[in-house]
Parts: structure tokens; C-alpha cells; sequence
């Protein structure tokens, strides 16, 4: 048992040995990272940059998604590249892992990671070497001064980072910050992503209408009691600062009927929409809807839970200052599904999709529009000839001949 062991440690560093010499030789942009989008991934990874003086942090959140999987079977490898196409990487020093372990909840470990002065290198590359599956998975934390807003949120309760870019309602926040803090809300809702084939179509938010300014002294726990966007900054004066969305404690998920009827917009005809979207509608109807459209309780029931569950999926996922089902990513994900291959470049992202018996090979291409609010903001690049594969799939989508 004891040689089998010694085997088993020798072999993944002989993996791990090969992984690395691999990742010397190749760019970011020359790997499929469609893990990042599988519903089903091993691991989910989030993480943010702070700059603290001259150095850079990483704060990281590893999610372990696999009920076996362990911490111990992940291996972490950080480097630093001038950018998505340089195939020339430095090694960052962070010695163990563990040291800059600072907690668990759930599934998820987190992890504080400090980086060093990065000068000419704009971009920190993770690789995720894992013993549990033998895979290998690649993340990138683009380090840009802009990015710098000296603000850091944690959940007040488990004292952990509050990585993702919303939060829930009343749920207590510390702001750690060295100064005051200025925040400002937007409550307006925002339009959900016009479909694919609209080549002429409204961009970032232009001229919002702004519900409320407050301040927030440095170290606050804070409740943030309405739901909206908020944006927080040390200086008002720049253009930096940190944003997230205040959404209910059911969010990702669309828990309530009011919740469940706007992301329908995408595979329902206006005048369908406009029915379901009257005030006073009961769950009744709104299921009633879909026995109609369906024929039977059984397809209906297998439509709402297929697409809701994409709804949920782009959440989590594409949320930045509006929800996740509303951005172009989060569209397409939805009516589309998972792409089947992902690369992504300094300005860009393209998605493909296999040829299938549905549907050709489609390639689809996002281009980083960032705003103040969300610096790595996608939209995609539109085109009349889109028109035909998206009709298809939304057909495909009210014969409830979709799943995951």
C-alpha cells in the first residue's frame, strides 16, 4: 500500500511537471476554457484584484463542486504575462498554498494571495492542477492601475471576501476601506440583451438616474436594504470604484412569480409576453401558459425547469451591474446553452458551438465594452445572418426539446 502510494505521488508530478512545461510554451489566448461556462465543472473559481501600494493582492475563491473532492487534490501555479497573447510568463513565488489560506465556507475556500510589484506584467495567469480528475484549468485576473478602488467587501459573518458582484439584501457587510466611502444607488431596472440578429441596439448605460447618495465610514458594517446597483468609491473625483448588485436572498435563483416572468422575453412572442407580464397574474395562469404552448403538464413542467435553470446558471456567472440573464453573455447562454469551445484575447471573447443535428457550427463574438461600473463588460458583436440559427433554437426551446 505504502509503494502504491509513493506511485500514485510520483505520477501526478510527473503530470504536474508536464502541465507546467506546457503552460511555458503556450498563450492564454490559445486555450479552450469552456470549463469556465460547464454547468457541471469540477471547480468554480472567482477571484479579485487589490492593489495595495506598489504590490497586488489576489483574493480567491476556490468552489469544489464534486461531493469527493478535497483542497488537497488541487495544486496551484501562478504566473505573470504582459498580456493574453504573450507565450513568455513569469513564475510567481508564493511558496505554500496554505499559507495564504484564510477560510471555508461551504465548498468554497478562500484564499489571499499576495502577488508582488507586477511593473510591466498586466495580467496574472492561475493554473488549477487537479489530482481528483487529472485536469488541468486556466483562469486569468487582469492587474490594470484603473482597477485600483481601495475598497474591500466581506461578509460580516464569516469574515471571508465578498467576491462576487452581488450580494443579498440585509445581509451584513463590512466595507474595509482606509477612508470614507461615498456609495451611490441606481434603482432603475435594466433591459434585457437584444437578440442576436439586432445589429442596431441601445450600449452601456447612459445618464442613469441616481436614487440616493450615502456615506459609509471606513471599517462600517453595512445592510444595503434596496435592491438596485451600487457603485463605491474612496474618490469621487476618478472614475474608479467598486459596484455590485443588491439582489433577494433567492438570487441567483428567480424564486418568486413577479422574478420568473421578465427572463421569458427571450422565447416568447411580445404579444405572449405581454400577457404573462399584466399585472395580477397568478401561478396558475402562468403555468396554465405553458400547458397551452406545450400540450401536456409533463413538457411544460421539463421547459420551465430546463430554462430556469440556464436563468440561474447566467446569474451566477454574467451578473455585473445588471443580472446576469439580462447581459449579452447571459443571453445567449440561456437560449443557446453552454458553448462548446471559449477563447478569450485582450479586447475579445469568441464562443463556439459544434455542428449538431439542430443546428450548424456557430461562432460568436464578444467585445470587452467596459464601463464604470463593470471594466469587463462583453457585448455581442451582432449580425442579420444570426437571425435564422436564433429562430431555430427558440423554436426548439417551445417544443420543450431542450434540456442541460
Amino acid at each position: 500500500m505504502v509503494l502504491y502510494r509513493i506511485y500514485l505521488l510520483v505520477v501526478s508530478a510527473l503530470v504536474m511537471l508536464a502541465a507546467l512545461q506546457a503552460s511555458a510554451q503556450t498563450a492564454f489566448s490559445e486555450k479552450n476554457i469552456l470549463y469556465h461556462y460547464d454547468p457541471d465543472r469540477e471547480i468554480t473559481v472567482t477571484g479579485k484584484t487589490l492593489k495595495a501600494g506598489k504590490d497586488w493582492v489576489l483574493y480567491l475563491e476556490l468552489s469544489l463542486n464534486q461531493p469527493k473532492a478535497e483542497l488537497k487534490d488541487y495544486f496551484f501555479v501562478f504566473e505573470l504575462a504582459a498580456g493574453y497573447d504573450s507565450k513568455t510568463k513569469t513564475r510567481v513565488d508564493t511558496a505554500a498554498i496554505q499559507e495564504f489560506y484564510i477560510g471555508e465556507k461551504d465548498q468554497s475556500h478562500f484564499f489571499q494571495i499576495s502577488i508582488g510589484d507586477v511593473q510591466d506584467h498586466h495580467l496574472l495567469i492561475l493554473q488549477v492542477l487537479s489530482n481528483f480528475s487529472s485536469m488541468e484549468y486556466w483562469y486569468d485576473f487582469p492587474l490594470r492601475e484603473h482597477y485600483f478602488h481601495g475598497i474591500h467587501l466581506a461578509d460580516a459573518e464569516s469574515r471571508l471576501p465578498a467576491l462576487h458582484n452581488f450580494i443579498s439584501l440585509e445581509h451584513p457587510i463590512d466595507v474595509l476601506s482606509q477612508r470614507e466611502v461615498t456609495g451611490f444607488l441606481y434603482k432603475s431596472p435594466f433591459p434585457a440583451a437584444d437578440p442576436p440578429m439586432l445589429t442596431e441596439r441601445a450600449g452601456a448605460p447612459k445618464g442613469l438616474d441616481l436614487d440616493s447618495v450615502f456615506s459609509i465610514l471606513p471599517g462600517a458594517q453595512v445592510k444595503f436594504s434596496s435592491e438596485g446597483l451600487y457603485f463605491l468609491q474612496e474618490d469621487t473625483t476618478t472614475l474608479s470604484g467598486v459596484s455590485f448588485r443588491a439582489e433577494d436572498p433567492f438570487y441567483p435563483k428567480q424564486a418568486t412569480l413577479s422574478s420568473l416572468i421578465p427572463p421569458l422575453i427571450y422565447i416568447t412572442t411580445r404579444k405572449e409576453f405581454q400577457s404573462l407580464n399584466k399585472p395580477g397574474l397568478e401561478k396558475k395562469d402562468f403555468d396554465q401558459f405553458w400547458i397551452d404552448l406545450t400540450g401536456s403538464p409533463n413538457r411544460a413542467q421539463t421547459l420551465i425547469r430546463n430554462y430556469y435553470r440556464r436563468v440561474e446558471e447566467a446569474n451566477a456567472l454574467f451578473t455585473t451591474y445588471k443580472q446576469g440573464w439580462k447581459n449579452d453573455m447571459g443571453m445567449m447562454y440561456i437560449v443557446f446553452g453552454p458553448p462548446d469551445e471559449v477563447v478569450r484575447s485582450q479586447e475579445s471573447e469568441v464562443w463556439y458551438y459544434l455542428e449538431s443535428r439542430d443546428s450548424p457550427r456557430m461562432r460568436y463574438t464578444f467585445v470587452k465594452a467596459g464601463n464604470i461600473f463593470s471594466p469587463e463588460q462583453y457585448v455581442l458583436v451582432r449580425n442579420s445572418r444570426f437571425e435564422k440559427s436564433w429562430m431555430r433554437v427558440v423554436d426548439l426551446w417551445r417544443k420543450a426539446r431542450i434540456g442541460i
